[in-house]
């Protein structure tokens, strides 16, 4: 993409993604001033009221899009009484919303790094050693699998002798019993005969390529994997079994990443996830086993750059105790070089992360076809940019990525549904929360839609039209997953 841009990113879960580029240079006239005065009312008294009713979160967002507002009028006004009145006002939103922040991070930032008992130690590497066992099942490596049940054995074994007495110690006790019967299983022995914890296996173990691939495509990776002036070796299954052998945490040993020049200006610290969050676990609400890495391997430690008021300067979950979202940044920037990289479009990042293949499609050109493109899109995603007027009249944000949660054709109408990842500042025009027009009590049942609530509270999340996102945007990047196409061809440059 020549121009970066806003993005709407499609991801149903299982279907192909993409993105759409708000359209390039369109002249329209910006908001009033009675305008942008009735807005800035409007939001500051809903900032107040969730500030009041403890919705600090909300509260923040809308004071400083209220902060947004004041600026725009205060380029519209000269000196003067009112021009200060604004100045003030501004300043006094601007301050409750940094308060509100700095409130947060000190009461979810832990002061001191929390020392994790052995046992648990343990029982966490016991754990992950026990789906990797799993995870081998699924590939039919079955000493691979067993390998790692012995592991995992092994390791709830110590930790169920340096647990003390108590529910904890008999739990662990359970957990064993349970590795220890999965393994016997496996090897078709009777559970009470040679006991498991002796019974390592002497052969080597496995060492395959990803998704065992053939030695000529090893080579192919090997040929391919200097990357920013450093290597990423094929992933092979014994990088796991290095990852059991790690005593403590794990400190990459490339070092900290270089930060960018926003980042520096604020720098604090760097922080280990153990000291920004009370209980810390990789992902909430599906497994962590759902990520696999096939490609190269990218180890990164779980250091986090911190702002030298305490905030994490970095992506991360609105669930304070989620990590996924800032250590796949991370190692994502550590493949691209560090975080002061420059930046690509959706259609690249989602390449890197899924392997998904990139297609851009032009809505402006003379050979779109926006019948068939909505049919495509019924599984795909989109990005774009736009000047600041006509993005403020819409709701939209330049320079800023979307994320499509839906796609709907009801009642003759083909609606998305788009959420902005600020979790505030929604689209304005046609199907969205402000439209009085367009919206009937069948409809909003349809789409389990409620306009009172959405105009009460913003969390970004807008229904749009197909036809209003053919005007609005100007590219759409799709990116294919490979498991959909029923052909498919290879080529090596």
């Amino acid at each position: 993409m020549e121009t970066p841009g806003s993005e709407l990113d499609v991801s149903p879960l299982g279907a192909p993604l993409g993105n759409l580029q708000l359209l390039i240079g369109a002249e329209t006239r910006g908001p009033t001033l009675p305008e942008l005065y009735t807005e800035a009312y409007q939001l500051a008294v809903q900032a107040v009221q969730e500030d009041t009713n403890g919705d600090h979160h909300t509260a923040r967002l809308l004071y400083c899009e209220v902060c947004e507002i004041l600026v725009k009028i205060l380029k519209l006004l000269g000196p003067g009484e009112e021009y200060d009145l604004v100045t003030r006002k501004s300043s006094l939103y601007s301050q409750r919303a940094e308060l509100i922040w700095e409130s947060r991070s000190a009461s979810t930032t832990p002061q001191d790094v929390k020392e994790i008992p052995q046992y648990e130690r343990l029982a966490q590497e016991a754990q992950f050693a026990f789906e990797q066992a799993n995870a081998e099942i699924e590939k039919q490596h079955e000493q691979g699998a067993l390998d790692f049940f012995t592991d995992s054995a092994d390791l709830f074994w110590q930790a169920w002798k340096s647990a003390p007495e108590g529910e904890q110690k008999g739990s662990l006790k359970v957990r064993l019993g349970d590795v220890m019967s999965r393994a016997e299983d496996l090897k078709g022995v009777p559970a009470n005969s040679t006991p498991l914890l002796k019974a390592k296996s002497g052969a080597a173990p496995i060492v395959s390529g990803p998704s065992n691939l053939t030695p000529q495509e090893l080579q192919v990776l090997k040929t391919t994997m200097l990357i920013n002036n450093k290597k990423y070796h094929p992933w092979s299954d014994s990088d796991v079994k290095d990852l059991l052998r790690e005593k403590g945490p794990f400190t990459d040993p490339d070092g900290m990443l270089p930060l960018s020049d926003k980042q520096i200006s604020k720098f604090g610290s760097w922080k280990r996830v153990s000291q920004i969050m009370e209980n810390p676990k990789m992902i909430c609400l599906i497994s962590s086993t759902s990520i696999v890495q096939d490609i190269v391997t990218d180890f990164v430690d779980d250091y986090l750059p911190v702002s030298n008021t305490g905030t994490l300067m970095c992506t991360f979950s609105t669930n304070k105790n989620e990590l996924w979202p800032s250590i796949i940044e991370k190692a994502y920037m550590k493949l691209m070089g560090g975080y002061d990289f420059p930046g690509s479009n959706s259609g690249i990042d989602l390449y890197a992360l899924t392997g998904w293949i990139p297609e851009h499609i032009f809505i402006k050109d003379a050979n779109f076809d926006a019948e068939k493109q909505w049919k495509r899109m019924m599984n795909g995603q989109r990005n774009g940019h736009m000047p600041d007027e006509e993005a403020d009249r819409l709701g939209l944000v330049p320079t800023h990525a979307y994320a499509v949660l839906d796609l709907k054709e009801v009642q003759g109408l083909r609606l998305l549904q788009v959420k902005n990842p600020w979790s505030h500042k929604r689209w304005k025009g046609p199907f969205s929360h402000l439209d009085a027009d367009h919206w009937t009590s069948e409809l909003k049942a349809e789409l389990n839609f409620d306009q009172f609530a959405a105009l009460k509270n913003d969390d970004g999340i807008f229904w749009i039209d197909y036809e209003s996102v053919c005007t609005t945007f100007d590219t759409i990047h799709i990116n294919w997953n490979l498991e959909t196409l029923t052909h498919r061809a290879v080529i090596h440059a």
